[in-house]
């Protein structure tokens, strides 16, 4: 009989097993091609502003394939380095931003 406070833990077998996964094939699905594709429709549906590289909805498509190997190159090597998020401050009636 197991006892109620360990019902449903996973063994340390399968602990072991999920350590020395390799995530290597989860990144070339990131970067895969028609991952991307998904990406840029995601991006271009929400109609955003541009952000801090200027970078429009509307150009973020021949953005990403004119950089798409050297974009694959950092992601893989884990040299990436993402831009800062553009903040826009917004005033609220009570005089707080938001």
């Amino acid at each position: 009989m197991e006892p109620k406070g360990y019902a449903g833990v996973q063994s340390l077998e399968l602990g072991e097993h999920l350590e020395r996964f390799d995530t290597a094939h989860l990144m070339w699905r990131v970067v895969a091609r028609e991952n991307m594709e998904r990406a840029i429709k995601k991006v271009r549906s929400n109609k955003g502003a541009p952000g801090i590289d200027g970078i429009t909805t509307d150009d973020i498509e021949s953005h990403i394939w004119t950089y798409y190997e050297f974009i694959v190159k950092k992601l893989m090597e884990g040299t990436y380095k993402p831009q800062p998020v553009r903040r826009k401050n917004i005033p609220r009636p009570n005089g707080d931003i938001r």
